[in-house]
């Protein structure tokens, strides 16, 4: 009860801050100014219906005018907002995918070893995978949950903070290349479906920006 008495001023102080800084946006303003024009006009066309049809006639069209505009303002505004999402979204699930995608290659060296020639350092390749699980994290945390919450061939995140840690412990577990191996095997075969996932929807979100941007959606 004393948090309840304790947050509702704090809501209703914050709500009128809002108001306040609606108040000084001039597109408010703008909104209403136009909003009383054509209402007037509907109004002053009632008057003078009886008198002059024409006029009448031309002030309903020019109110029909106003709230069309009224109309394209909001559409446009929700428009460009859903492109600066899907910007964002695409820009978040991109560097996430990197991340893994980068993992992924490293460890294909050592999982399909005709891939390359020559003896790979795997101490320095698992100093770099450490180093890309870090930025998965970060870039995982900045990920809206919404845009994907569980992978499906596995049911649950596998760049959630426990799993990525888990990682980490099992590259670090032991200085043996059999063992760092079999770690970063592990890593590989956990992240590969989050990679095909991510994919997707930044793909998705990819075509979309593209249709939004040839056409008028």
């Amino acid at each position: 009860m004393i948090k309840n008495k304790t947050i509702k001023p704090l809501i209703q102080y914050r709500n009128k801050e809002l108001r306040i800084r609606l108040f000084k946006l001039p597109q408010f303003w703008w909104f209403i100014f136009i909003l009383l024009i054509a209402l007037v006009l509907l109004f002053l066309s009632f008057l003078i219906f009886d008198y002059n049809n024409w006029l009448s006639s031309a002030l309903v069209s020019t109110s029909c005018g106003c709230f069309t505009g009224l109309v394209f303002y909001f559409l446009s505004n929700i428009r460009n907002n859903k492109f600066a999402k899907l910007q964002k979204e695409y820009k978040q699930l991109q560097e996430s995918f990197e991340n893994i995608n980068n993992i992924l290659n490293t460890v294909r060296c050592y999982k399909f070893k005709g891939l390359y020639v020559g003896q790979k350092d795997i101490w320095m390749d698992r100093e770099n995978i450490a180093i890309w699980l870090d930025e998965l994290e970060f870039n995982r945390n900045h990920l809206p949950r919404k845009l994907y919450d569980v992978v499906p061939q596995k049911g649950y995140d596998p760049a959630d903070r426990d799993n990525l840690n888990n990682y980490r412990e099992r590259l670090f577990t032991s200085d043996e290349f059999d063992s760092i191996k079999n770690a970063m095997l592990y890593i590989y075969n956990e992240l590969l479906p989050l990679a095909d996932k991510l994919q997707e929807l930044y793909r998705e979100r990819e075509d979309q920006l593209m249709l939004m941007g040839k056409h008028f959606f």
